[in-house]
């Protein structure tokens, strides 16, 4: 009985187990995000620049709002710059930038 019952869990253990050069399994998800405006700067242009910096900063970060093991796969777009002026300086930002984020799936 014992050497049936190891046997039965030998079998159960490799079917479960995947080759190590099998190709990984990722779930996609859409998203699109705005990122926050950027602090007051003197001009325009210096706004402009810094959101262009910050953007990559913060497209990695929005896909971890899924939630565990999610990350940016690619930026899809860009989307649109919008800059406005406030009492505090020239305030940029990127309006629906649509990120295309995975997570490896460890069901299979």
């Amino acid at each position: 009985m014992n050497k049936l019952l190891v046997a039965c869990f030998c079998i159960l253990l490799i079917s479960a187990c995947r080759a190590p050069d099998d190709e990984p399994v990722y779930r996609y998800k859409t998203k699109t995000y705005n990122t926050p405006y950027t602090f007051g700067k003197e001009d325009k242009q210096a706004a402009e620049k810094t959101a262009k910096k910050e953007i990559k900063i913060e497209m990695k970060s929005a896909c971890r709002s899924f939630g565990t093991g999610w990350y940016l796969k690619e930026i899809k777009s860009e989307g649109a710059l919008s800059c406005k002026e406030t009492s505090e300086g020239h305030r940029c930002r990127f309006e629906n930038v649509i990120l295309e984020c995975r997570q490896l799936d460890e069901r299979f």
